[in-house]
């Protein structure tokens, strides 16, 4: 009986979580066939792999994702990190996309009327919005166009207060700090926990230029150690990931239910746990008018973008 509940699961998640209807894009002159499912670069042919699926998750600057109306009082998406998962053999891509990045962003009316796309920073899409599933929703459509079209069928955005709930609910994590900021020294461990986690990968010095690049990198230290956790915990426990997504859900505003987590759970343990590569889009930090702006090599972006979901044929 369990079993069976399992595999249906399974079954569900695998479909929800692989899209069938897509038509990915390329940069000007990139040939492209069969709506991207080819790609033609620097005389090579790339193949689309329709087995990588991507999830959108998203660090708000809110402590409650409580709706709000349409406008800008959704709140910005602080952290943006876009996981690209590879079904068939588990093999998992952090792609860590900086809050600065310019690109096109929807603008809603204060009714939630579409007025037009603008150029701004990309955290904040998810402002227009109610602070939830519309916001997602903005954000999302945002990344698919940084990420030509590429389908993203699963988000999660997480507030504030979640961010010490979930690090604690797996005991928490050890690690080295990359930079001497706040209350952390260069070189030194230290075990997160409670509100100390959220000091790790918040704290920055906005008086500096490229601070967001720094928390960034403190933010891939954490991911890294608190994936090894998870893996661990999860190859010792199935449960293990769902216990995190109940421990997660009153944090969260996601459309990942328990049928995409078992599927994805199920890959772990079938892997023998993931093989994680965390990844920054490249570019330059440049000073706008009132704030940073991030300007992605759009050369260097679209190669790591083909490494991660195409595979080279000719």
């Amino acid at each position: 009986m369990i079993a069976g509940s399992i595999a249906l699961l399974i079954n569900k998640g695998s479909s929800e979580l692989l899209s069938e209807s897509y038509i990915v894009t390329a940069p000007d002159g990139v040939e492209t066939q069969d709506g991207g499912d080819y790609v033609v670069y620097n005389g090579h042919t790339y193949q689309l792999n329709k087995k990588v699926t991507s999830i959108l998750c998203m660090g708000i600057d809110k402590r409650d994702l409580g709706k709000t109306s349409t406008g800008t009082g959704g709140g910005q998406a602080d952290a943006i990190i876009l996981i690209a998962v590879d079904t068939s053999n588990g093999n998992t891509t952090m792609i860590n996309i900086s809050r600065d990045t310019m690109t096109d962003v929807s603008v809603y009316s204060a009714g939630g009327s579409f007025v037009d796309t603008e150029t701004m920073q990309i955290c904040l899409s998810y402002a227009y919005g109610d602070g939830e599933e519309s916001s997602c929703e903005n954000t999302v459509s945002s990344v698919q166009r940084l990420f030509y079209n590429i389908p993203i069928n699963s988000y999660m955005s997480l507030d504030l207060d979640g961010i010490s709930a979930i690090n604690d609910s797996i005991g928490g994590v050890d690690v080295v700090s990359p930079e001497t900021i706040g209350d952390f020294v260069q070189g030194k461990t230290y075990h997160l926990e409670g509100d100390l986690t959220e000091a790790f990968v918040r704290t920055r010095d906005t008086s500096q230029l490229d601070s967001n690049n720094g928390r960034m990198q403190r933010q891939q230290t954490y991911l890294s150690a608190f994936i090894s956790n998870f893996v661990e915990q999860t190859k010792e426990d199935i449960s293990t990931p769902l216990s995190l997504y109940n421990t997660a859900s009153p944090y969260v505003c996601t459309n990942i239910n328990s049928s995409r987590v078992v599927y994805l759970a199920q890959n772990i343990v079938l892997n023998g746990g993931l093989s994680t590569d965390i990844k920054t889009i490249p570019g330059t930090v440049e000073e706008g008018e009132e704030y940073a702006e991030f300007y992605v090599d759009e050369t260097e972006f679209y190669e790591m973008f083909l490494s991660i979901y195409y595979t080279q044929i000719s």
